[in-house]
């Protein structure tokens, strides 16, 4: 009889310990499982912000190949048109000259076009010239005049081809945003050593 008694305490004993023990594995699965949930929701998180960052680079690719294509076809006429008044000047042949220059004056003659495409030009071979001007706040029209002045025209040339008459405002306003005052440097001479700072050559750039 007593030894059923004591046979019963520790069955009664072991139940108790091992329910205790089933508990506590319970209680620490049931942890694991809420921070491996939680380090898989991380993970997701982390997954779903590089498939963003991809899809971002990836437009960014895709724009900058637009830019360098639209690029290379303004540079390549360009050099077409240099070669043809190169010619005309070596064997000189005024008929050939004459056509070079008449396509020059035509192709300035549309302001918003020619200053399209040297703002095109100079974003596929110095971006990071269009990305400080953007980063600073310039309006799109700001920067194309800030690109003519990266080139070499002066500030009267650009007001007296884009017609601005507010010229002095504009680039009051220009200056401020580059954190320029009145008095710090020529305007000019500013954005010429900006682009030289971003030119992959010691060589300034012209278009």
């Amino acid at each position: 009889m007593l030894q059923t008694i004591i046979i019963s305490v520790i069955c009664g004993w072991v139940s108790f310990i091992l329910l205790i023990l089933a508990v506590n594995l319970l209680k620490r699965r049931n942890l694991e499982t809420k921070t491996l949930k939680r380090e898989v929701e991380s993970l997701e998180a982390h997954y779903n912000e590089l498939l963003r960052e991809k899809e971002r680079l990836s437009k960014e690719v895709e724009d900058k190949k637009t830019v360098v294509a639209a690029a290379n076809e303004v540079i390549e006429q360009r050099l077409a048109l240099l070669g043809k008044l190169f010619t005309g000047v070596i064997t000189a042949d005024g008929r050939i000259e004459q056509e070079a220059v008449s396509e020059i004056e035509a192709l300035v003659e549309d302001k918003e076009a020619f200053a399209r495409t040297v703002r095109t030009v100079l974003d596929a071979i110095r971006p990071g010239f269009i990305t400080h001007l953007k980063e600073v706040g310039l309006t799109e029209e700001q920067i194309s005049c800030c690109c003519l002045y990266a080139i070499g025209l002066r500030g009267k040339d650009i007001a007296n081809y884009l017609g601005r008459k507010s010229h002095y405002n504009d680039n009051i306003e220009i200056r401020r945003k580059l954190g320029l005052n009145e008095h710090d440097t020529n305007l000019g001479n500013y954005l010429r050593r900006l682009l030289d700072i971003h030119s992959p050559s010691p060589h300034p750039t012209s278009v």
